[in-house]
């Protein structure tokens, strides 16, 4: 028995259409890789004993200084400020408040 080629081309019979519809069903239902997570950013705390209007032209230089160097506060660096407002026996409170949210 003899088998004649009658076309070179494809056909899409009912079979590669069902593996076709069914190939096409299960990639859309495949779990997808998601956002990459967030890398964790460098974090600076600083425990000052005076107020924040004392400090700022200092803080604004240190701001400019990281800057520079390509960091930017709120995208790739936190900046966390605590403040005494002159008050040095307000400094243990705010150190066991950053210790407890470092732990946390």
């Amino acid at each position: 028995m003899q088998i004649k080629v009658l076309s070179n081309h494809w056909s899409l019979g009912r079979p590669s259409v069902f593996c076709l519809a069914l190939c096409a069903l299960l990639f859309a239902f495949c779990p997808s890789a998601g956002a990459q997570p967030t890398a964790k950013l460098p974090r600076i705390g600083f425990l000052i004993t005076s107020s924040p209007e004392a400090i700022a032209p200092r803080m604004d230089a240190f701001q400019r200084g990281l800057g520079d160097l390509g960091y930017v506060e709120g995208k790739n660096i936190i900046i966390e400020r605590r403040y005494a407002n002159g008050r040095s026996e307000q400094l243990p409170p705010l150190i066991n408040l950053k210790a407890a949210k470092q732990s946390g």
